[in-house]
């Protein structure tokens, strides 16, 4: 019972903290491009109108 418990709680950790990292990082590359198109396309309308 304690090994079981030390070695899940273990592997939880290490593999959340991974799938965390993975899923922050993919998730934020996504986000960062759509932010930056967004932002892009809407200061470059606003330049055009100006």
């Amino acid at each position: 019972m304690t090994h079981g418990m030390t070695d899940g709680v273990a592997y939880g950790v290490t593999h959340g903290m991974t799938d965390g990292v993975a899923y922050g990082m993919t998730h934020g590359v996504t986000h960062g491009v759509m932010h930056g198109m967004t932002h892009g396309i809407t200061d470059g309308w606003h330049a055009r109108l100006m």
